[in-house]
């Protein structure tokens, strides 16, 4: 998961009364979670901006992580001593190795997750498990695969692996409680004769400002738009989200045309945007679209943060969008896509797992070195793994059968499927060859196993 920052700036803090505005103060980790953790106090007149002092050990004050949180970090922030860790984590294995017993299935990693995703696709699982589906999926889950000789490196793995299990459960929960609640608000939005909320308009227009947004009939166009928010309680609670789509849908009518009232209806109709291929344009687009909605939820979200982001997604498709830097964005994606961008793999080993790999310190090196050398080579297997997967069924059925050490018939499928001969290598490189194609058949055998496990635990997520 990204725990970068996002932080707006602003030329100075408001000095009016009600300029004073405390952002989600007394909001959990994890409801705070769709801004990835982001607490901001905008002080009244002192120009003064900081995150939670909650934050302060960890996150450092130019919103780059600065040092992954070590061993005496994790036990202070679950208030326990390493022993109590130690028997916790050893409960934690013991109740796994039960789950696996239960399920019935082999306790290497890949028989784990190919019987869970057949579980779960054929309904023989509940939500009950979908606990244990998230720590196989996590990235903190090996210590459960293998013998962890170092106690702190096993508590570590334990303590954060627990965290995000917890995240992620209170992700979901949180998500599809604001999606339901969102689809009924924009079903029937409602005007009052009264106010029924206030928004610091001088904020507003100094944010949009800094947006970027400029117009001789802006500011008047955002009164217009504030009085429509500001006399509905479906409107009010989206407030962010109606901003920004107006600016960004409407941009030329809220800047320029006198008198704009935009239609609501049409700033809730969701659009598609081009976001599967990078055409040069569309990503700076894209990414002024989510700087826009970051910061209109920063500034005036309120305690509807998820609502809002959610909403965001619900009108949209920029969520989805596989191409944004999303590690250096301040928006924390919906569930579907926290469990696609994980960081996964079947083989806890690494390196080590690949029988043909040679050294560990050269094994990076030596497939750059193929790559450099025999270009036509390394393309040909590139392009035949991701496409064609005869090389990758015959593997994964050697895992199955705990024969993936021999994996040469494999290879000769990826050689033969691919049009190129080992022998087209010198003899000095022909082991770096075998370990290059290994390395694409278990890349290919990666994603396979991910997406079919973690689309097989979407479809036991209502709504996100």
């Amino acid at each position: 998961m990204p725990l970068i920052f996002h932080r707006f700036f602003m030329s100075d803090a408001p000095d009016s009364d009600s300029g004073r505005i405390v952002f989600h103060e007394s909001v959990s980790i994890a409801t705070a979670a769709p801004l990835c953790y982001n607490h901001i106090n905008i002080r009244k007149g002192s120009g003064e901006m900081k995150y939670n002092d909650e934050f302060d050990d960890i996150f450092d004050e130019d919103e780059e992580l600065e040092d992954i949180p070590g061993i005496d970090e994790l036990l202070e922030a679950h208030d326990m001593n390493i022993e109590t860790a130690a028997k916790r984590c050893d409960e934690y294995m013991s109740e796994f190795d039960g789950f696996i017993k239960h399920i019935g299935s082999t306790s290497d990693k890949f028989g784990i997750c190919e019987k869970l995703a057949v579980m779960l696709e054929s309904h023989k699982t509940d939500s009950a498990d979908l606990p244990w589906c998230y720590a196989v999926l996590s990235s903190f889950a090996d210590f459960l695969f293998r013998e962890e000789d170092d106690d702190e490196v096993r508590i570590s793995s334990y303590l954060k692996l627990t965290d995000e299990v917890e995240f992620r459960m209170r992700c979901c929960k949180e998500q599809a409680s604001a999606v339901k609640e969102f689809d009924s608000i924009i079903s029937d939005i409602t005007r009052s004769e009264e106010t029924v909320g206030e928004i610091d308009f001088r904020l507003l227009q100094r944010t949009v400002y800094n947006l970027g947004f400029r117009g001789e009939q802006l500011e008047n166009n955002l009164k217009m738009l504030t009085d429509i928010i500001t006399h509905s309680k479906e409107l009010y609670r989206i407030a962010p989200l109606i901003y920004y789509s107006a600016l960004m849908r409407n941009t030329k009518k809220m800047q320029s045309k006198e008198d704009y009232e935009p239609n609501i209806s049409a700033l809730l109709r969701r659009m598609e945007y081009g976001i599967d291929t990078d055409n040069g344009k569309n990503i700076p687009v894209l990414e002024k679209h989510l700087n826009v909605i970051t910061t209109l939820v920063d500034v005036i979200g309120g305690d509807d943060v998820w609502l809002c982001l959610m909403g965001f997604d619900r009108i949209c498709n920029i969520m989805q969008c596989d191409l944004l830097n999303w590690e250096n964005m301040s928006i924390l994606r919906p569930i579907r896509n926290q469990i696609m961008d994980d960081v996964f793999s079947v083989f806890v080993g690494g390196a080590a797992d690949n029988p043909f790999y040679t050294d560990f310190d050269e094994y990076l090196s030596e497939h750059i070195y193929i790559e450099e050398k025999y270009p036509s080579f390394a393309e040909s297997i590139d392009s035949f793994t991701e496409t064609d997967d005869t090389a990758v069924e015959k593997y994964e059925e050697l895992l199955r059968n705990g024969s993936g050490e021999k994996a040469l018939s494999a290879i000769n499928i990826a050689l033969d499927g691919a049009g190129v001969l080992i022998t087209d290598i010198d003899a000095k490189d022909s082991m770096a060859a075998y370990s290059y194609v290994m390395a694409k058949i278990m890349e290919r055998t990666d994603y396979r196993i991910h997406r079919r496990l973690a689309d097989a635990v979407l479809g036991y997520i209502p709504d996100v």
